[in-house]
């Protein structure tokens, strides 16, 4: 190669590195002249708030106080002395129930009174008359009044009453109705106290104690209880442990044996980070929301401790202060230029 050919050849490839770099530099220019896109989101400051944590479980609500008589023997039932929903007292007589024999032993002491008492009335007639003694006529009386107090006695052995204050909710026979062994005759509850059972997870068994305070609602009534029973043996059939609650207000008689939500009361956390759901970005199971910092979005991992209806209560990831998008989330990235709107 002639030294002229060499240097032309430099010549040439100092021109071609010139050109390159004024073509970076053309393209440099251009891309950093191009604005980046300005995002409009709506913010929230997040402010430090008091919040009460429960925790919901459902379970079969029935009366503390609750039985069914059942009859023993064969028998008839005389004095029913009750209807359906009558409130009594404890100890109040609600029917007799003698056993198909013993009520023919009653008739017989019924009878015989029946006849002391008519031959007394005659007596005392005669002796009015002066026709018989007052002697004989004393006499008679003692007979009749040991009668009477045999025929009470016979018919208090089949009296059954109330063991406890309460309300008839149902019965189950008629006056006079032969019944055999077995046969229910009547309930009887108290209705001022209502229970709640219901199963816990593990997890669950340390946060809940007894005292709690719980919440037993329905459609129509919101009845306030505490926890009485905490089973701290876990159930073999539910794999869950045993929890009842003990409501004394006077409950409505429609809550009895349905199932129904209890709403427990575990604890009250000062100082909570409280942001809306709709705030909260989901992607591969885990949570994220986006916070602002100078004009700027930030994409942050938050980890809840609870998320109840519209409220996600925030664990971790989040300080009090900061402003979170709560709208326009979906069209953020890490990084991207915010315009706040309110």
């Amino acid at each position: 190669m002639t030294y002229h050919s060499q240097i032309i050849k430099i010549i040439l490839l100092t021109i071609g590195i010139y050109l390159a770099s004024c073509g970076s530099k053309d393209e440099k220019e251009l891309t950093t002249s191009k604005p980046q896109e300005t995002v409009q989101v709506r913010t929230q400051k997040i402010e430090p708030a008091t919040y009460i944590l429960e925790k919901e479980y459902y379970g079969t609500a029935h009366y503390v106080q609750a039985t069914t008589y059942t009859s023993e023997v064969q028998g008839r039932v005389t004095n029913l002395n009750v209807k359906t929903g009558q409130k009594i007292r404890k100890g109040q007589q609600i029917m007799s129930f003698p056993p198909i024999l013993h009520q023919f032993e009653i008739d017989q002491a019924q009878l015989a009174y029946d006849q002391l008492k008519d031959t007394y009335e005659k007596q005392k007639t005669l002796f009015e008359a002066g026709s018989v003694s007052k002697h004989s006529l004393s006499q008679l009386k003692n007979k009749m009044d040991i009668q009477y107090k045999a025929l009470q006695n016979s018919k208090q052995l089949n009296v059954l009453k109330a063991p406890f204050a309460g309300t008839i909710t149902e019965i189950f026979v008629k006056q006079n109705e032969e019944v055999a062994v077995g046969t229910p005759l009547f309930s009887i509850s108290n209705t001022r106290a209502l229970e709640i059972e219901f199963f816990i997870p593990s997890q669950d068994l340390n946060m809940i104690n007894l005292g709690n305070k719980v919440s037993l609602i329905d459609e129509k009534t919101t009845l306030n209880g505490r926890i009485t029973h905490k089973s701290l043996r876990m159930d073999s059939d539910a794999k869950a442990y045993r929890v009842k609650a003990t409501f004394n207000e006077n409950t409505p008689q429609h809550l009895e044996g349905r199932t129904l939500k209890a709403s427990i009361e575990k604890t009250t956390l000062q100082n909570a980070i409280i942001i809306p759901w709709k705030s909260v970005k989901q992607e591969s199971g885990k949570f994220y929301a986006y916070t602002i910092h100078n004009n700027r979005a930030s994409k942050k991992q938050i980890h809840p401790i609870a998320i109840k209806g519209l409220d996600f209560i925030v664990k971790s990831g989040l300080e009090a202060g900061e402003y979170i998008v709560i709208d326009g989330k979906e069209k953020l990235n890490e990084g991207a230029n915010i315009e706040m709107t309110k």
